[in-house]
């Protein structure tokens, strides 16, 4: 890895509707002892920084390429991540998430109740 390479954890989810994925990141600040959010929670943190995690809800798609696109320094490792996609043969999913440098620690897949986010794995991306 050079000075230029850094990692970014990759998720895709499967939520059903915008209003669902949204909820799982709505963030809390009254109690410094809960969890940020239902993200956090699931990964099992309190805290990230949220400025280092992009995420996006596309309508149902198999097509990872449309998950990912316009997300920061995606052409550096959509190959490698799309080919996880594929293999693991997730099938339909209706959302993205990028989680860059560290800011999770542990990541993991998590099924919900009506809702499920799987955990793609780390990729370094390139910043030039």
């Amino acid at each position: 890895m050079s000075e230029h390479d850094r990692t970014v954890d990759v998720w895709v989810g499967r939520f059903g509707s915008r209003q669902a994925f949204d909820q799982y990141f709505d963030e809390q600040h009254e109690d410094d002892d809960a969890p940020l959010s239902p993200f956090a929670h699931g990964q099992g943190q309190a805290r990230y920084d949220h400025d280092f995690v992009e995420r996006s809800f596309r309508g149902p798609t198999r097509d990872f390429d449309r998950l990912i696109d316009r997300h920061s320094h995606a052409e550096s490792f959509e190959e490698a991540a799309s080919r996880v996609f594929v293999d693991g043969g997730l099938g339909e999913r209706d959302s993205v998430v990028l989680a860059f440098d560290g800011q999770v620690e542990s990541p993991r897949s998590v099924t919900l109740e009506d809702a499920e986010l799987t955990y793609l794995g780390r990729f370094v991306y390139r910043l030039d």
